[in-house]
Formats: structure tokens, C-alpha cells, sequence
């Protein structure tokens, strides 16, 4: 609770509320390089500080989803608690909207825990040293 707080207190999310159409877009692009691709360009984007943010948010949640066969915690279910609070648009809108918005966003966020050594790097792994 106190992450997810946290996260929605930084003004425009830590994604950028301005990338909001180009994320919520990329995984209707091609295959899953392609996609890699369009996240790591989307990512360089972002300020230096949000990027620094999101390699230990992700690797964090790597390391969860690495025990979910001992937690639940998989990329799913992680991405259902932690989307809401990575990204949202920049204007309100209908509850349907939203909702269909935070679907695509936790499929996203998903993608990138799945995927998070090919996108931040294998050393995202050591980032907290031995466990």
C-alpha cells in the first residue's frame, strides 16, 4: 500500500501520463522484439530519475514473481496490483474506459515484468545483491 502511494504521487505517473497513447499501444505492435524494442525507446523517454525508479521497481518485482510458485505472486497477478499506480491517462473519463485502460496497462506491465532482464538488462537480477 505504501509503494502503490508512493507511486501515484509522482506527478504524471512514473510512465508519463504524456507517453500514455504510445504505451497503452505497444503491445499491439508486432512481435515480442518489436515490442522490446518500443518499450526500451519509450523508456528512454522518461526522466533519468523515473528510469532509476523503474529498474528497482522491476526488479523487485522479479524477484517476486521468480517465487511464485511459493507466494502466487506471478507476473499476472503483480501486474493487477501495481498497474494502476505506474500509469494513468491525463484526462478523466468514463468508468468503462478506465476500466478497459487499466486491462491494457496490466497486460503491459505484465509484458515487462515477463520480460524486464531484456528490457532494463540481466543485471536488473543483482540489484539487491544475493538473496
Amino acid at each position: 500500500s505504501l509503494d502503490k502511494d508512493f507511486l501515484r504521487n509522482i506527478p504524471g505517473s512514473i510512465l508519463s501520463s504524456q507517453l500514455c497513447d504510445k504505451w497503452v499501444s505497444v503491445l499491439d505492435q508486432g512481435n515480442k522484439e518489436v515490442k522490446i524494442k518500443s518499450i526500451q525507446r519509450l523508456i528512454e523517454q522518461l526522466p533519468r530519475a523515473n528510469v532509476v525508479l523503474l529498474r528497482y521497481i522491476f526488479g523487485v518485482l522479479h524477484g517476486i514473481e521468480m517465487r511464485s510458485e511459493e507466494n502466487q505472486m506471478n507476473a499476472f497477478n503483480l501486474a493487477v496490483c501495481i498497474a494502476p499506480s505506474l500509469l494513468w491517462p491525463p484526462v478523466s473519463s468514463t468508468p468503462d474506459i478506465e476500466s478497459e485502460f487499466i486491462k491494457k496497462i496490466s497486460s503491459l506491465v505484465q509484458f515487462l515484468i515477463e520480460n524486464c532482464c531484456r528490457i532494463f538488462g540481466d543485471e536488473i537480477t543483482s540489484l539487491f545483491g544475493e538473496i
